[in-house]
């Protein structure tokens, strides 16, 4: 990562901790909601593009990364890419 850099911020929709507890494959077991031909995972989800930034500084262990857009709030543990 370098000084100019621009990122694509963004978080996949869905997680283990955002989902209520249940019985496993419960959903499954019902008739008409989640009937698909093999079980899929919260990171088989599309993602949700939460903003861009681009690198202002960097050193040896951290970066500093000015938010230039954003749709939503943004917290520590998004995913980054680079565009």
């Amino acid at each position: 990562m370098k000084v100019g850099d621009y990122f694509r911020i963004f978080r996949y929709q869905g997680s283990l901790s955002e989902t209520a507890p249940q019985e496993p494959g419960l959903q499954y077991k019902v008739f008409g909601f989640g009937g698909t031909k093999e079980r899929y995972t919260w990171r088989d989800l599309p993602r949700e593009v939460l903003g861009e930034g681009v690198v202002l500084n960097t050193s040896r262990n951290s970066s500093t990364v000015l938010i230039t857009y954003s749709t939503i709030e943004i917290y520590s543990g998004d995913y980054v890419e680079l565009e």
